[in-house]
């Protein structure tokens, strides 16, 4: 499959896995962890700003080393395999951790489309959210479907995900208009920020740097596109991962300033979800609402499943890199007949959406703050290796790139104050103890993972 995924084909790949649902699904939630319409879109505005340098390194990576694997390919080859393992495990911690989010919000989706689904005897009630047979079938049903599409390889996936992020722009597009017709200044200016109880944050800055806590996960997506860059034009892999990531910048802000100005945000507060869909049938009366609400339903669940395909072929792809790298068994590479899926990140994948199926959607917020960390490590541990590839330029594969060292240096500067903003307890966006002691564990579980699959001394030729 060499150079057989097109720019559209990686387009597709980077944004329809960046947008996911929550811009639709939760969106209230977004306005109150920042403190309005306007502060949420502010926010996204500004991570867009803050990961340009951060797409830029690692398009730069891509180039340079054009392997499956993304940051743990480029942090073996430009410091050591323990660097490596630290950089693949968080990145393959936030892929894996969104699998089962995205799988939750399915059945979630699903449910309040259809009440039958939680009409019977709960089977039994986990942090607060009772969980439904009828649910659970449903989210094993549509894991199913992701599962054997992609059990075909990454072409069938990438395929797939063609068409679905087809549907989410269409679809998507026709919300946002038909919202701003309804468009009233006041309803987003009056009150432009309000702190929200249960929230931290008191003022329009620190509502901003509490929503910029999780927007490393909403933007997660552009760095998808790496690994798969021995699969990719290496012509179109630059333009294919600043277009994703910009596009997308610019739809959330859309989405949140046309919803914001349609109808007044702090109505949304005790909104059921999926809220932008109830939001149509407050603004429209009739079948227009309806209708309406039959779009953004159709977009949303085009952006669930865009992200799903998404990080499903990102994670299979992560823990394959890894392998290949040496920084995993080998067992991890192994493949049947002449498809491109190794059958064992196949079954984790498969194995840890189940799980995240049967704890439901009170863990979907601890997961969300826990994938962020995870995308901002690896992030950072990348940018770290394309400033020493640029230092060295002996250690890159193919030459080329033409990224300036400061790129790189304000690259690394965004990620450390992401980090900063979320694990320090008086930042605005700090995790919490709950957050924090599942990044422990998960880092935990990384030592002995690697002490277990590197006994003795771990001999890695690159070449």
């Amino acid at each position: 499959m060499k150079n057989n995924l097109s720019l559209f084909d990686m387009f597709a790949l980077g944004f329809g896995t960046i947008v996911g649902v929550g811009w639709s699904s939760t969106l209230n939630n977004l306005f109150k962890l920042s403190g309005g319409a306007l502060p949420a879109a502010s926010t996204f505005l500004l991570a867009t700003l803050l990961f340009i340098p951060v797409a830029m390194s690692i398009k730069s990576l891509a180039i340079q080393i054009p392997l499956s694997g993304g940051v743990s390919a480029y942090a073996l080859r430009a410091f050591n395999p323990q660097i490596a393992f630290l950089g693949g495990w968080f990145i393959t911690l936030s892929y894996m951790a969104i699998l089962p989010f995205e799988a939750i919000t399915a059945t979630d989706i699903f449910s309040y489309i259809f009440p039958v689904l939680r009409s019977s005897q709960p089977l039994y009630t986990i942090l607060g959210e009772d969980i439904y047979f009828p649910a659970v079938a449903l989210g094993l049903l549509c894991t199913a479907c992701i599962a054997g599409i992609n059990w075909h390889g990454v072409k069938a996936g990438v395929r797939f995900q063609k068409v679905i992020t087809k549907v989410l722009l269409i679809s998507s597009a026709t919300c946002i208009l038909f919202a701003l017709f309804k468009a009233n200044s006041s309803n987003l200016l009056d009150p432009v920020y309000a702190p929200v109880q249960g929230y931290s944050h008191t003022s329009f800055p620190l509502g901003v740097f509490s929503l910029l806590s999780v927007a490393p996960q909403y933007f997660a997506g552009f760095d998808i596109i790496q690994q798969n860059a021995e699969l990719s034009d290496k012509r179109y892999l630059g333009k294919a991962i600043l277009g994703a990531l910009l596009s997308a910048g610019g739809f959330y802000a859309a989405v949140f300033l046309a919803t914001g100005l349609s109808y007044p945000w702090q109505e949304t507060e005790a909104m059921s979800r999926p809220v932008l869909s109830n939001v149509f049938l407050r603004i429209y009366s009739g079948r227009s609402g309806k209708a309406l609400w039959c779009i953004c339903i159709l977009a949303t669940m085009a952006g669930l499943f865009g992200a799903w395909n998404g990080f499903f072929i990102a994670s299979i792809r992560s823990m394959q890199g890894m392998a290949k790298a040496g920084l995993l068994p080998m067992a991890f590479c192994k493949i049947i007949g002449n498809r491109d899926t190794a059958v064992l990140p196949f079954l984790v994948s498969i194995s840890l959406t189940v799980i995240g199926i049967f704890l439901g959607a009170g863990v979907l917020d601890t997961v969300c703050r826990l994938a962020s960390i995870g995308f901002i490590v690896a992030w950072a541990i990348s940018c770290l290796s394309a400033y020493r590839i640029k230092k060295h330029p002996a250690l890159a594969i193919q030459k080329g790139d033409s990224t300036r060292l400061g790129t790189h240096m304000a690259a690394i500067s965004v990620c450390v104050l992401l980090l900063f903003n979320s694990i320090m307890p008086f930042m605005p966006g700090y995790i919490g103890m709950s957050g924090i002691t599942f990044l422990m564990g998960w880092s935990v579980l990384g030592l002995l993972c690697y002490a277990v699959c590197h006994r003795g001394t771990l001999k890695i030729i690159c070449k």
